[in-house]
């Protein structure tokens, strides 16, 4: 993985001060590893709608 331009880095501290300004706090957050069990539990979780 390569390290974080200055745009990346730019762009994610605009999002976390979006979200803070919302109520929403990431100081905590950490990025998390994307295991096979992450993804499986993602899909079980993600709500389909049929529009027909």
């Amino acid at each position: 993985m390569s390290e974080p331009t200055t745009l990346d880095t730019h762009v994610l501290q605009r999002a976390a001060q979006h979200l803070a300004e919302r109520g929403i706090d990431l100081s905590g957050a950490y990025p998390k590893p994307l295991t096979d069990d992450v993804v499986r539990a993602a899909a079980r979780s993600t709500l389909v709608l049929d529009d027909t």
